[in-house]
């Protein structure tokens, strides 16, 4: 009955604080650890007040929740910092391109079949060299 009430537990803040992009498994495996590490308090609070354990996982769920809440509005409202904002608009061009206009660019590698599927290269410029420039 205790690991049910854990698991629920576990399963509600995972699902409140989850967010696009995070892993499920990971925030919940989080919130059970977590949950599981404040257990033999829990039960030494429950023995000594004579109120069910159930209650004080209850308790403790939600207190993870109102924390982790405002852990990811802190994060939210920190401003980014200039490195991330230049690494958020970076495109692929050939190298040549790159160097003839001046742009600010990474290190240089050849194009495959790989590179036109998942990082948006034209076809045309299979075999050539390419790079990643930041505006």
């Amino acid at each position: 009955m205790i690991n049910q009430a854990m698991f629920r537990a576990a399963h509600y803040v995972a699902a409140e604080i989850n967010q696009k992009g995070d892993s499920y498994s990971v925030t919940f495996t989080l919130c059970l650890k977590a949950l599981y590490k404040k257990l033999p308090s829990m039960k030494a609070d429950a023995d000594r007040t004579g109120r069910s354990i159930l209650g004080f996982i209850s308790d403790a769920s939600r207190e993870m929740l109102v924390k982790a809440r405002k852990a990811i509005r802190e994060i939210q409202q920190a401003a980014p910092t200039a490195k991330a904002a230049s690494w958020s608009s970076r495109r692929v061009v050939p190298v040549v391109v790159a160097e003839r206009e001046g742009l600010n660019r990474g290190k240089s590698w050849f194009c495959s079949e790989r590179d036109i599927q998942t990082k948006g290269a034209c076809p045309s410029w299979e075999g050539e060299a390419i790079c990643y420039v930041y505006a």
